[in-house]
């Protein structure tokens, strides 16, 4: 019984600690000096996915949030957001439907 006990609290401590930010997209501004990233995060099961729009100088790793998004689609097959500069200063981005969304600055 000890050992089913221990079990069952390793395994829910390994749920809770698995959460994960990767980037999964990277547009350069059309003058070349910036980079949007978008960035997913999941928390496990119990979360839709996250994704965090930053915007930071070309190359970086990171860069300023300026926006986020739950459980957003592109389509009604696909997760996530896209990106697409529509200016040397104005970056648009897309998706289809949102949980929630929010524009930071």
């Amino acid at each position: 019984m000890r050992y089913a006990t221990a079990l069952i609290v390793g395994l829910g401590l390994l749920m809770c600690g698995c959460s994960s930010r990767d980037e999964v997209s990277r547009v350069t501004s059309p003058d070349g000096g910036a980079d949007a990233l978008v960035f997913e995060t999941n928390c496990g099961a119990p979360c839709s996915f996250g994704y965090e729009v930053e915007l930071g100088p070309k190359g970086s790793r990171h860069g300023e949030q300026v926006a986020s998004f739950e459980g957003a689609t592109r389509n009604g097959q696909a997760w996530g957001v896209n990106l697409k500069w529509v200016g040397r200063d104005k970056l648009s981005v897309e998706y289809l439907r949102a949980e929630d969304a929010r524009l930071l600055k």
